[in-house]
Parts: C-alpha cells; sequence; structure tokens
C-alpha cells in the first residue's frame, strides 16, 4: 500500500494526513505500507506476518520515505518482526 507520493514530489510534504485504524493485516509481505510526503497515523492495528515466508518474509510493517511522519499507537504484530517501521530511500 503506498500512501503518497514519489520522493521527488516534495510540494505536498505536511499537507497530506492518512489515519488507518482498527484493522487485521495477515499474510503480510515487507513492507505492508510505504508512506512518502504523508503525515499516517496508525493506531490499534493487529499485523500477523511470517519471517519465515520463502518469498516476502516479514521484517517490517511500515516504510517511511522522503517526508513521511508516523504517529503510530497500540499495534500489535505477532511476527515478532525486527521493527514495525523502516526508513528508506533509493540513494
Amino acid at each position: 500500500m503506498l500512501i503518497g507520493h514519489s520522493d521527488s514530489n516534495t510540494a505536498d510534504i505536511g499537507r497530506l494526513k492518512v489515519t488507518i485504524s482498527n484493522n487485521v493485516f495477515t499474510a503480510i509481505t515487507q513492507p505492508l505500507r510505504v508512506c512518502v510526503s504523508v503525515r499516517y497515523t496508525s493506531s490499534t492495528n493487529y499485523h500477523v506476518g511470517s519471517k519465515t515466508a520463502p518469498l516476502y518474509p516479514h521484517s517490517y510493517s511500515t516504510g517511511i520515505g522522503i517526508g513521511g511522519q508516523v504517529i503510530s499507537t497500540a499495534n500489535v504484530s505477532k511476527s515478532r518482526a525486527r521493527r514495525v517501521a523502516r526508513m528508506w530511500s533509493r540513494r
């Protein structure tokens, strides 16, 4: 799930706001969502993924790109991923 724009569109940084709450996400591959140029709020979500999946093992649930901000509260991950969020860039 891509939320926001590409890394090159910086005009919307701080203007886009998305909230996802009270969901169950199963059979997660990485990343579940990538937030680029958006403020993303995640609350009371349940994430189930497999760290031993052959093609895409689950290691994090939210990727944070250029200008992304994440507010995360009361989320649960059953896969025991090493991290909930990961900063990334194409550089």
